[in-house]
């Protein structure tokens, strides 16, 4: 199932497949300095999420389903 999230440069909700995390972390410098940067297979997200909101989201799906 996907999981929403508000993307950081248009403010916009966006939908993520779990399945595809690879990793959550709150990006340093540049343009998204303190926004939660969501790392996937073929690229990257920034979202104005809380880290640890983004983590609890993708792993309560991924142990949901």
């Amino acid at each position: 199932m996907l999981i929403y999230f508000t993307e950081a440069n248009t403010g916009k909700k966006i939908a993520v497949n779990p399945q595809h995390v690879i990793s959550v972390f709150e990006a340093s410098g540049g343009d998204f300095e303190g926004k939660t940067a969501v790392v996937f297979i073929g690229g990257n997200l920034a979202v104005e999420e809380s880290v640890i909101d983004v983590v609890g989201a993708v792993n309560g799906e991924l142990v949901n389903n």
